[in-house]
């Protein structure tokens, strides 16, 4: 055993142990295992273990694990998985899939493996692999490759490659390729590419261009 002390200084060895002190400095080592503590600041390391403090921050890693915490937040990572968790704000994430949610403005927003969802107050949207769906007070709209579809407040639209059709509070208007229809309140009008044909309140007549 060997112990020095010189002025504040305090030296300790013995048998693999290392101890050290100096006006508030504190340091120890023993076979893999290192302390060192400094004015509320503590250290400490062992085979993979790493772990500081400081009175409001804490670390810790571990092999893939790792620990923070800092006040309020909290954040941990361990072989992909990723989570922080913060007054309102949480975020996860794990290969494909992340996740975020901040509860104060009420957003919420999920994406895996081309999957992404996301929230916020009255607004939703979503979207898959060429599908795309909105949501918002009353708005609805979807697409989906060629396909295109909207609803608001009554209003009904449908968009598929050449075909159209819309419908509004008793109108309904279709057209495809070069056939056209119109229908609104006893008005039916038909039409292709040449002829005409309207029918009123029982009054019908057919009209043929040149």
């Amino acid at each position: 055993m060997h112990a020095i002390t010189f002025r504040g200084l305090h030296v300790l060895t013995f048998r693999g142990l290392h101890v050290l002190a100096l006006r508030g400095l504190h340091a120890l080592a023993l076979r893999g295992l290192q302390v060192l503590t400094l004015r509320g600041l503590h250290a400490l390391t062992f085979k993979g273990l790493h772990v500081l403090a400081s009175r409001e921050l804490h670390v810790l890693t571990f092999r893939r694990l790792h620990v923070l915490a800092f006040r309020g937040p909290h954040a941990l990572a361990f072989r992909g998985l990723h989570v922080l968790p913060f007054s309102g704000l949480h975020a996860l994430s794990f290969r494909g899939l992340h996740v975020l949610t901040f509860s104060f403005i009420g957003l919420h927003a999920l994406t895996f493996t081309g999957l992404h969802v996301l929230t916020f107050r009255g607004l939703h949207v979503l979207a898959f692999r060429g599908l795309h769906v909105l949501a918002i007070r009353g708005l609805h709209a979807l697409t989906f490759r060629r396909l295109h579809v909207l609803t608001f407040r009554g209003l009904h639209v449908v968009t598929f490659r050449v075909l159209h059709t819309l419908a509004f509070r008793g109108l309904h208007i279709f057209t495809f390729r070069g056939l056209h229809a119109l229908a609104f309140r006893g008005l039916h009008v038909l039409a292709f590419r040449g002829p005409h044909a309207v029918a009123f309140r029982g009054l019908h007549a057919v009209v043929f261009k040149g």
